[in-house]
């Protein structure tokens, strides 16, 4: 194997950069990106770090919770194909059953198990 060939440097070669510079030489060479990068945390660091499909198979629980947040209609379409499909969202059948439960509105009274 070639040595450093997994450098940080060389996984993220514009890691050093903003995100702010990011966007701004996005919109200057294609002239858009998506309205979903621009929600910030109350520390001013994006909510949703890529913009895949949403809600995201590769979710983690938080960012599930923000699709609730920032996207409701999405979430609870989400949550009804959930039920339907009998499969979770995210990365952790664990979490997302025991924050969300298995059907829409139901909210876990069980600390000990899944449902």
């Amino acid at each position: 194997m070639q040595k450093g060939f997994f450098d940080a440097e060389k996984i993220y070669p514009i890691g050093e950069f903003t995100d702010d510079w990011c966007f701004e030489i996005v919109k200057r060479n294609i002239g858009w990106y998506p309205e979903i990068y621009k929600l910030k945390d109350k520390n001013g660091k994006r909510v949703f770090k890529h913009n895949n499909c949403l809600p995201c198979k590769n979710m983690n629980l938080k960012d599930f919770e923000a699709v609730k947040e920032y996207y409701p209609a999405y979430h609870n379409e989400a949550i009804k194909l959930s039920a339907k499909l009998k499969k979770y969202w995210g990365r952790s059948e664990d979490d997302f059953y025991f924050t969300f439960g298995r059907e829409l509105g139901q909210e876990s009274t069980c600390g000990n198990c899944k449902w």
